[in-house]
């Protein structure tokens, strides 16, 4: 169904996932995000740090179901925060 990737240095924890093309528009990547920060839950005490590039509109939206804090990052760039509270208890 898909991937989720967490790259862990300098005080943060870089997150980003990805749904196989077939997969996709079914509602597949909360899910798969979730599962990903439930399982990796602990190992770090650091928040949880995407980008997002701006027209990608489901995943930002994705980002933001999960409580992430959005800002503006480096042109183009949405950059989302977490530190693995609420998103990862829920469901």
């Amino acid at each position: 169904v898909g991937q989720v990737r967490f790259d862990h240095e300098r005080g943060e924890t870089r997150v980003d996932y990805s749904v196989d093309p077939l997969f996709r528009g079914r509602g597949w990547a909360v899910p798969l995000m979730r599962l990903g920060m439930r399982e990796t839950a602990g190992l770090w005490d650091d928040p949880l740090r995407a980008e997002v590039k701006e027209g990608n509109v489901a995943s930002c939206a994705v980002f933001r179901k999960l409580g992430f804090e959005e800002s503006r990052g480096a042109a183009g760039l949405r950059m989302f925060r977490n530190v693995q509270s609420a998103a990862v208890r829920s469901h």
